[in-house]
């Protein structure tokens, strides 16, 4: 229930009990997910409040108060799509690269846990601010 914004409490016998859904993303079929899957990112992120979200290219970043979202768009037809959600306590190390004089892009990497490599490995354009994304990272992987 930890992961939920404001959850439905009632008293018993000076306990909490928690009422309703228990995590960002209820367990479903995959059938049930890959049907709907707007319905389930939608739920999620109601569960919690978004504080930054971007797209680049055909990607969304979403970072919210617990975690960031990424939704990671594959493939010629965009058809197959991944779904990460990495909770800011796992972020071990991040880096960025501005864009130079002769580049247009900057790219910023993400581990997370004992990784070798980097999770996140993205390019951004000229309209993402880089440096934003620094400061928040910043202040979220602890």
């Amino acid at each position: 229930m930890f992961n939920i914004l404001r959850p439905n409490t009632r008293e018993c016998s000076g306990t909490n009990i928690y009422k309703g859904e228990h995590s960002y993303i209820k367990t479903v079929k995959w059938v049930e997910f890959c049907a709907n899957t707007e319905k389930y990112i939608e739920k999620a992120l109601e569960i919690q409040e978004t504080d930054m979200g971007f797209q680049l290219f055909r990607d969304t970043f979403i970072f919210t108060n617990k975690r960031l979202i990424l939704i990671d768009v594959q493939g010629v037809t965009g058809s197959k799509v991944e779904y990460k959600s990495m909770p800011y306590k796992s972020i071990t190390r991040f880096s960025l690269e501005t864009a130079g004089t002769f580049e247009l892009d900057a790219a910023l990497k993400i581990w997370f846990s004992s990784e070798a490599t980097p999770s996140v490995n993205k390019k951004f354009n000229k309209s993402i601010d880089i440096y934003e994304v620094q400061r928040y990272l910043a202040g979220r992987a602890i």
